[in-house]
């Protein structure tokens, strides 16, 4: 316990500087200082604790707490302090402390310290965080995770989200990454980004010559890795992959047009989901500075979500024709994927300022569950649940006329009798049109027993979102029938 006195009084000065982030404001973590002194009776401590695991930190930490909290100012307390061993070497160790504010909240702040073998700190840094901080004006919450990559370099990634009063669903969001480096000493020191131009960053991208097909990977053994500490490439959208595996496969530059960079990808793992292989295309400014991306080929998938990329071309004068796929899950309590698949014909362009401008050429709505023995097969399943409502509607979505479309499957059931529809509805959710995909009805009447109307849990949890500009055919197949959803909500083809 003489041990666990001496930390306690050593982290004081650790939470200090995490909770000074505690107030009102939302704080960059690299503004954060933390200072330890020392901590007698530190040989005992460090036999002690066991070796960090570099593919989890939060695993085979030893919690060092004791019984007694950790007092820090403005009214926190370190609920819980966990420690291990990250090096350890002849000439320092260093340790990563996780001291938790909140433990039921998960929110807690990380620390690596750097020690001689009596104790003396020689170096500080912030790596990890989960963090929530409020004000008048916005809620913000900040995650920072370490990834090491050796004894020697760390990656710190970090992403806030900002949320203002008004509690929209669509946070704010930005991320940022950087490395730090400890020395032979033990010193800690942040590497610096890259410092070249757009124009030599250019050079490490083969020229591509258009048109050019892009419905295969790339063999990225022959590519050089994009540098993470490149200024001119922002891993915001894969921050927290467990690899960041991007490469340098080509340059397209044409007369009118902004430069656009190909960017050839592994498969990245991050949290549930999965980065697949592919291409990822981003425009800059001629000074580098991102204006727009999109992912030309490959598959990001998570829980049972994801989106699909594939067939692109690129013409002569940099059109380009690609689809894209984005599914989502209708019964949750099943382990399924691609339940609803809205599969897009897309045409991009740039225009004048070197936004992708897309254009939807047409849909298909698929399913696994669009024919009549699958469906009988999935309401065998799902119905027994004695939860359900007799009527129900999944899968909710809008297909975006310029008058949108409302589109779902209706279940029904009463006793053995079980019906499964697809319907159309109008902005009222007023039922315009439907189509059975399998029905056992023998003593219910259908005209007088399914609705008209389209209900869901929430009231105004399904409303049409985004732009309302597809003018194109949206079309389904229903066992083996083709249909055509006009406009106006009508099934034509059956």
């Amino acid at each position: 316990m003489k041990t666990l006195v001496n930390i306690t009084v050593a982290l004081l000065t650790i939470a200090v500087a995490g909770c000074q982030n505690n107030g009102n404001t939302n704080t960059d973590a690299d503004t954060a200082r933390v200072t330890i002194k020392s901590i007698p009776g530190f040989p005992g401590l460090v036999d002690s604790l066991p070796m960090v695991d570099r593919t989890d930190a939060d695993e085979k930490l030893k919690d060092i707490s004791g019984s007694s909290f950790i007092p820090a100012p403005n009214g926190h307390k370190f609920e819980k302090v966990l420690a291990g061993i990250f090096v350890r070497n002849n000439h320092y160790v260093a340790i990563v402390f996780k001291c938790y504010t909140n433990v039921n909240k998960n929110w807690f702040r990380q620390i690596l310290g750097t020690f001689d073998y009596k104790g003396k700190m020689i170096a500080t840094e912030e790596i990890g965080m989960n963090a929530v901080s409020e004000s008048k004006t916005e809620h913000s919450y900040t995650r920072m995770e370490p990834f090491f990559e050796n004894d020697s370099i760390i990656e710190l990634r970090t992403q806030w989200y900002v949320y203002s009063t008004n509690h929209e669903s669509e946070p704010k969001s930005k991320g940022k990454l950087k490395l730090i480096k400890l020395d032979a000493k033990g010193e800690i020191s942040h590497l610096p980004q890259e410092n070249i131009s757009f124009q030599d960053y250019l050079h490490r991208f083969p020229e591509v010559k258009v048109p050019i097909a892009l419905d295969k990977v790339s063999d990225n053994s022959k590519l050089k890795p994009v540098s993470i500490l490149t200024p001119f490439f922002n891993f915001e959208q894969h921050i927290f992959a467990d690899t960041l595996q991007f490469y340098h496969f080509g340059k397209i530059m044409l007369p009118g047009k902004m430069p656009m960079l190909l960017y050839s990808t592994d498969e990245m793992e991050q949290g549930e989901g999965v980065i697949a292989p592919g291409y990822t295309l981003v425009v800059y400014t001629p000074e580098g500075k991102e204006i727009d991306r999109k992912m030309l080929l490959g598959r990001e998938d998570a829980e049972g979500y994801y989106t699909q990329a594939e067939n692109a071309t690129i013409a002569a004068d940099g059109t380009i024709h690609m689809k894209e796929t984005l599914a989502e899950p209708i019964f949750y309590n099943m382990d399924q994927q691609d339940d609803w698949r809205f599969i897009w014909d897309l045409t991009l362009r740039q225009d004048a300022e070197g936004e992708l401008v897309e254009t939807r050429n047409s849909l298909e709505i698929a399913s696994r569950f669009f024919d009549a023995k699958s469906m009988r097969t999935l309401l065998s399943s799902i119905l027994p649940d004695e939860s359900r409502e007799e009527h129900s509607f999944e899968g909710i979505s809008w297909i975006p006329f310029p008058h949108p479309v409302a589109i779902a499957v209706h279940i029904f059931h009463r006793n053995t009798e079980r019906l499964a529809e697809v319907v159309l509805a109008n902005q009222n959710l007023d039922i315009t049109d439907r189509y059975v995909i399998f029905s056992n009805l023998k003593n219910t009447s259908y005209a007088g027993t399914m609705p008209t109307h389209l209900t869901f849990e929430e009231e105004g949890e399904h409303q049409p979102k985004g732009e309302r500009n597809f003018i194109g055919t949206a079309t389904l197949k229903i066992n083996d029938k083709v249909l055509t959803i006009t406009q106006n909500g009508k099934f034509t083809g059956k």
